[in-house]
């Protein structure tokens, strides 16, 4: 058992992603703390604006991960003219998207955050993003991960030689150059390592540009949207409240994606398998009771993960206590982020199916509420925490609305109070209101931490029970979960 562990891939992968997220968290405490309250608050918005022009690639990588992970892909010989196509509309985008910001940058935009002086390097570093993450979308199609770790440890590990050496107003710019550095020889290396099949590409292509654009351009508005619900929020803040606040709730916010990082990462190698694995589930039963066990067990793992975190979190401020007023933030972040993640799989079939228009409509709808209920919040309260509440209203209903839909994709007849009931599950639900109550009212935080975990250990008995055979699973070698059949 222990030589099956040490040779697993998963294993393997794991170990390194624990330790490029140790080094992330680890970045992000001392770059709060180096930067200060102003100069993180410019940082956060910088990550923001990065976040933004992220989309600038009209979801080419998107396109790629869903038509490569299909199993008929692996057939027909059509993967290595999809890269080709995949890796030439990239480059023009880049080509445009150099060619506009000579524009965008005489607007001087955004004087607040002092944008003007960083501008060009942001635009560097998406554009050198931009190839890195359709390598990425490459090689997780052949299930080369250590060299995706590799990619995901040099930011970190760069960013972390600056820190140490400099702080305040230096600090902010190295971490731009740290960045850009990293990401050139993420090029250079993934160009060396890329598998054998696509070394002889040949571009340009455009037999299948139209086909990459058109599904492409949904799946970009789809994850635009998704990610635009906590993106949403920090631009509510950015615009009404200072640099100041704005820094805390970044703060907040850069935590708790912290928390989630190695399972989003996790769910970001896993997800062409996922998509691989309900291409070939035609039986209605069988996709339903395999949706509601991935989601299960996706949901038991996310869990246990917020809830462990938050055991540390006034450990957390005791060492930065400038940033003690981002704790309610924080927390209601962290139950947003769990929340989200009640959707799982099934945003995954409806993206198989085709309904990313449906998701799209369904986000921007959620993002939406989120902007009247902290509008709302604004008016009464003026506080970031309002914001904050207010994703979790929008989340709530972005989890019933995908359910719905994906229920009804699949077949299944649910009334309104089974698939309320689906939902909001008791095993997950009443440990989280627990926690709530115990926190708002009583104000027994460690208490209510403890008791909500006792409370979700005891309803999942029966999932945990299965973990034995999930691990065995998982370290097979003939069950190589990132690479596709």
């Amino acid at each position: 058992m222990v030589k099956k562990f040490l040779r697993s891939s998963v294993v393997w992968f794991v170990m390194l992603k624990y330790a490029a997220f140790a080094i992330q968290f680890l970045n992000s405490i001392l770059i709060a703390d180096l930067l200060g309250l102003y100069y993180y608050g410019i940082y956060g918005f910088a990550l923001m604006i990065l976040q933004y022009l992220s989309y600038s690639n009209f979801g080419v990588q998107y396109s790629y991960s869903v038509l490569s992970a299909d199993k008929t892909a692996s057939f027909d010989g059509t993967r290595k003219l999809i890269a080709e196509n995949s890796i030439t509309l990239l480059l023009l985008t880049i080509i445009s998207l150099l060619g506009c910001s000579f524009y965008l940058y005489s607007l001087n935009l955004f004087e607040k955050y002092e944008f003007k002086s960083y501008f060009f390097l942001t635009v560097i570093i998406t554009c050198l993003q931009h190839i890195n993450l359709l390598y990425v979308n490459i090689f997780r199609i052949y299930g080369l991960v250590k060299e995706i770790n590799i990619y995901y440890l040099l930011s970190p590990l760069f960013q972390l030689i600056v820190i140490v050496c400099f702080k305040g107003e230096v600090l902010f710019y190295g971490l731009f150059y740290a960045t850009i550095l990293a990401n050139i020889l993420a090029v250079v290396y993934f160009f060396f390592k890329q598998p054998a099949d696509l070394q002889n590409l040949v571009i340009p292509k455009f037999s299948m540009a139209r086909i990459l654009l058109r599904r492409g351009f949904f799946l970009l508005c789809y994850n635009f949207t998704f990610y635009g619900i906590l993106l949403s929020a920090r631009t509510i803040v950015s615009e009404f409240f200072s640099v100041e606040e704005f820094s805390l709730f970044s703060f907040a916010n850069s935590i708790s994606n912290a928390v989630f990082l190695l399972l989003g990462s996790l769910g970001f190698l896993f997800y062409p398998k996922l998509i691989n694995m309900i291409s070939t589930k035609k039986n209605a039963k069988e996709l339903l009771q395999f949706l509601d066990k991935i989601r299960l067990y996706y949901l038991t793992f996310t869990f246990l993960i917020a809830i462990s975190s938050l055991l540390f979190f006034p450990i957390l401020f005791l060492y930065l206590p400038q940033y003690k007023e981002s704790f309610a933030s924080l927390q209601l972040l962290l139950m947003a982020q769990l929340l989200i993640n009640n959707s799982f799989g099934y945003t995954t079939l409806l993206v198989q199916r085709g309904y990313e228009l449906k998701l799209t409509i369904v986000a921007l709808m959620t993002i939406g509420v989120i902007m009247l209920a902290s509008w709302i919040g604004i008016q009464f309260f003026y506080s970031i925490n309002t914001i904050a509440a207010s994703v979790i209203v929008g989340v709530l209903g972005y989890n019933v609305m995908v359910n719905y839909l994906g229920s009804k994709v699949i077949g299944e007849s649910l009334s309104m109070w089974q698939l309320l009931g689906k939902v909001f599950s008791i095993k997950l639900f009443l440990p989280i209101i627990l926690y709530i109550v115990l926190v708002v009212i009583f104000k027994y935080y460690y208490l209510s931490v403890v008791l909500s975990l006792i409370a979700f250990l005891y309803f999942n008995m029966a999932t945990f029970g299965n973990l034995k055979h999930i691990l065995r699973q998982l370290l097979s070698q003939k069950n190589d979960i990132f690479k596709l059949d």
